[in-house]
């Protein structure tokens, strides 16, 4: 705690703003005041490394991300990959989607249940001239300066983005976020998610990472595994085994990598589980320390013990349900190195299995129209 007393002595700021990851990937955060901070006692454990300032509040805050479980797993991944000596570093990028609405109105409860979106005004008479492209003149595109802001506010954060367009509809977005260390990119997820809502808040609309609200939205993740600056997956032996131990694992993985019972509605019309050497089956709801933690120890098993991606099935889970099941079964690759625990897993599946009962529990509206008359 010294250093960072310190570090707010040479960069004077108003308040410091602590931050930690959940289970499920949620953020919370503790605010101090900055001039009496070495009064308090702070059992998280801040990563100065993290450090930027908020660009959206008013007064100045800095904001640290902090050692919690979540972030743990993911460092601890990251030192078992480079004490195997099969590599001595790991870089990821990723690109990220995610939907901006005018408005969203939804209520479950036991008189009403219903969800209302709205897509950016306008929409509907731009797709008559655009016809869903990638690009279209700024002039005629509603969300251009809101889009222009999330990068320059992201880059201002410390997250080198090098691509931002459109996916089919004008109301959707997917950024591209440059390579770093596995647990700097991971960090780089929560942020930029954090700067996509507060952006489009700013801008009277609201932003969802929901995997399919109404078209979906990824989590498109590149792995490199370095050995003395050579990416060890450009040769093709290795890049197979990689995928083999990933498919390998799939199930298990989609509990981290698709971890809502919304996954599953996107992840049934995913044509390519791989692009090239992306892997597309991640959505962004997805803790991205467990998710990029859990395909590295897959691709690592792979690797370790020469995995045949064309002897694997390749299938995904078909619900969450049956991902945590399959999880609970399939955990040892993810214990090696300690990197997961058995009773962290547990409390994940337990969490998670509370979430799919209380949407179980729910009247579909679907089930008014197939059944009302009946």
């Amino acid at each position: 705690m010294s250093d960072l007393v310190k570090f707010l002595e040479q960069n004077p700021v108003n308040f410091i703003d602590f931050r930690f990851t959940d289970l499920i990937g949620k953020v919370h955060s503790t605010t101090y005041n900055a001039d009496r901070l070495a009064e308090n006692k702070i059992d998280l454990v801040p990563d100065l490394q993290t450090i930027f300032l908020d660009p959206f509040c008013v007064q100045s805050t800095a904001v640290v991300l902090c050692m919690h479980d979540s972030r743990s797993v993911a460092k601890k991944a990251y030192d078992y990959a480079l004490s195997t000596k099969t590599v001595d570093e790991v870089l990821c990028s990723f690109e990220i989607g995610f939907s901006i609405f005018d408005e969203v109105q939804f209520r479950v409860n036991q008189y009403n249940s219903h969800a209302s979106l709205s897509p950016v005004e306008n929409y509907l008479s731009i797709k008559k001239h655009n016809h869903g492209s990638f690009d279209s003149n700024p002039v005629i595109d509603p969300l251009s300066d809101l889009r222009s802001e999330i990068l320059l506010m992201m880059k201002e954060s410390g997250i080198e983005n090098s691509l931002y367009h459109k996916k089919i509809s004008p109301f959707q977005g997917l950024i591209r976020v440059d390579s770093s260390r596995l647990l700097k990119c991971a960090d780089s997820v929560q942020k930029s998610k954090y700067i996509i809502r507060n952006v489009a808040q700013s801008y009277g609309k609201t932003a969802t990472f929901m995997p399919k609200a109404i078209a979906q939205n990824s989590l498109y993740l590149h792995q490199s595994l370095l050995k003395n600056n050579e990416d060890l997956l450009e040769n093709p032996e290795n890049y197979l085994c990689y995928m083999g131990g990933i498919m390998k694992h799939m199930k298990a993985i989609n509990a981290y990598s698709n971890p809502t019972t919304n996954s599953y509605s996107r992840l049934i019309d995913l044509p390519n589980l791989f692009l090239q050497s992306k892997l597309s089956f991640p959505d962004p709801t997805a803790n991205p320390y467990f998710c990029f933690a859990a395909i590295l120890m897959a691709g690592l098993d792979g690797i370790q013990n020469k995995v045949n991606l064309y002897e694997i099935e390749k299938q995904t889970a078909r619900s969450l349900i049956e991902a945590l099941e399959m999880l609970s079964n399939d955990r040892e690759f993810l214990l090696r190195g300690d990197v997961f625990t058995n009773e962290q897993i547990d409390n994940y599946i337990e969490k998670k299995c509370e979430e799919i009962k209380i949407i179980e529990m729910a009247i579909h509206p679907a089930e008014f129209i197939c059944y009302y008359n009946l």
